[in-house]
C-alpha cells in the first residue's frame, strides 16, 4: 500500500492484542475455539482495545501505535468501538487494516476456512475500507490457487510445502 514505515505495522501486529490481558480466560478460550460470543461477552471482548490502548499510550513515540489500537475495532462505517463521530478514512489506517485482518483470523476460527471468513468480510462490507478490504481479497487469492491436501509423514514427497 505504499507505507515504508513498515515497523509500524509489525509494532501495531505484535501489541494489538495486549489488552486482552484484561479478559478472563472462559472468554479467551472462547474467542480462540471460534465460538460465537453473547452480546454481553461481544462488549467485554470490544474493550480489550481501550485496555491496550492506555497501557501503549504513555509509552514516548507509540502513540500512533496507540492510536491504532485504540480504534482497531471501529467500523469504517462509524458503527463499532468505540462510539464516537469517527468514520471512514479519518480512522487511522493502521487500524482499517488492523480490523479486516483481525476479523478475517476471526471469522477464519468461527468458519474453520479462509473462504468462509472471506465470504464473512464481504457479507460485512460497511465494517471495512473499501479500497484495503479488495487489496487484501487480491493478496489471500495468492495463498488460495495452491493445491492443499492433508497428508501422512510418510507420504510426504520432495517439493511438498509444510504450512
Amino acid at each position: 500500500m505504499g507505507s515504508e514505515n513498515t515497523w509500524m505495522f509489525k509494532s501495531i501486529a505484535m501489541l494489538s492484542l495486549l489488552g486482552y490481558i484484561s479478559l478472563p480466560d472462559s472468554l479467551l478460550n472462547k474467542i480462540s475455539s471460534g465460538r460465537i460470543l453473547t452480546h454481553d461477552q461481544e462488549l467485554e471482548y470490544l474493550k480489550h482495545s481501550e485496555v491496550g490502548y492506555k497501557l501503549i499510550s504513555e509509552i514516548p513515540r507509540l502513540e500512533e501505535i496507540a492510536q491504532v489500537i485504540k480504534f482497531q475495532n471501529k467500523h469504517y462505517d462509524g458503527s463499532g468501538f468505540p462510539s464516537d463521530d469517527l468514520s471512514g478514512k479519518d480512522i487511522p489506517m493502521g487500524a482499517r487494516i488492523l480490523k479486516i485482518a483481525l476479523d478475517y483470523e476471526r471469522f477464519s476460527n468461527i468458519t474453520y476456512s479462509n473462504e468462509g471468513a472471506l465470504l464473512q468480510l464481504e457479507e460485512h462490507v460497511e465494517r471495512y475500507d473499501p479500497k484495503i478490504l479488495k487489496l487484501f481479497i487480491k493478496s489471500t487469492s495468492i495463498f488460495r490457487t495452491e493445491n492443499i491436501i492433508t497428508v501422512s509423514l510418510v507420504e510426504l514427497e520432495e517439493g511438498m510445502k509444510i504450512y
